[in-house]
């Protein structure tokens, strides 16, 4: 009796404790329909088999990695943001430095090919939208000439607008020094007279080097030296004044 007693108490007290979980549920079950429940969830769990243990360590060692990773990711998408927006800042730099050098040469070319051929030109971008992927080509009108592009004007006259696109370059930004050979070699004399004028005015911020066969160019020189032949056929060169 002390058994059974002690069981019932065992019970009674097991019955306390699922009534205090259940709460005021209530079911409609039979008792044999609750067991049969109770057998499919015994087998559900037996089909599981047995518990990792350390499942749930290395669900954390795994959770950790890919934190780790995560931030990695958002670090890299954070610097490729801040790099994309330098890309583009940096070719807004790019185009408003072009457009203002491109308006000052071509202001510039503007002056000086009128000042060479007492005619009009100007510069033309292939591709004003996007100037770095297109060219660059010229407008002119010499002197009581209808108006062309670069690749139809004569021999001459690709001379003198080459020069005077040079010479626009240089006034923006002058170079310390310049080489000329002999680009005066298919002009007239009125025009190489007014290229040798250029620069000479020019030559007070850069220095020019010209080879030439001219006799407005050589007089304009500041300094003239001669190359000649010996009867030996070795080159001579000599310093020459400029009224001899």
């Amino acid at each position: 009796m002390a058994a059974i007693d002690e069981r019932a108490r065992g019970l009674g007290i097991e019955v306390e404790t699922l009534r205090q979980q259940v709460g005021e549920a209530k079911t409609d079950l039979t008792i044999s329909e609750i067991e049969g429940k109770i057998a499919d969830a015994d087998g559900a769990i037996r089909k599981i088999g047995a518990v990792n243990m350390l499942a749930i360590e290395e669900y954390e060692k795994v959770q950790k990695q890919v934190d780790e990773r995560t931030e990695k990711k958002d670090t890299l998408s954070r610097e490729r943001t801040n790099i994309l927006e330098r890309i583009q800042k940096f070719e807004q730099m790019k185009y408003e430095a072009f457009t203002t050098a491109f308006k000052a040469i071509d202001a510039n070319f503007r002056e000086v090919f009128a000042r060479l051929t007492s005619g009009s030109g100007h510069l033309i971008l292939e591709n004003e939208e996007d100037p770095f992927a297109g060219g660059l080509t010229f407008a002119v009108q010499p002197r009581d000439k209808t108006v062309h592009l670069l690749s139809s004007l004569s021999g001459g006259e690709k001379s003198l607008t080459t020069l005077a696109f040079i010479f626009s370059i240089q006034q923006h930004i002058p170079a310390p020094f310049y080489a000329f050979d002999e680009v005066d070699m298919s002009l007239d004399g009125s025009n190489v007279e007014r290229i040798a004028l250029m620069i000479k005015q020019l030559s007070s911020t850069s220095q020019f080097v010209i080879v030439s066969l001219r006799k407005p160019m050589i007089t304009e020189a500041q300094r003239i030296m001669g190359v000649t032949l010996r009867p030996d056929k070795s080159s001579l060169v000599t310093g020459v004044k400029a009224n001899e």
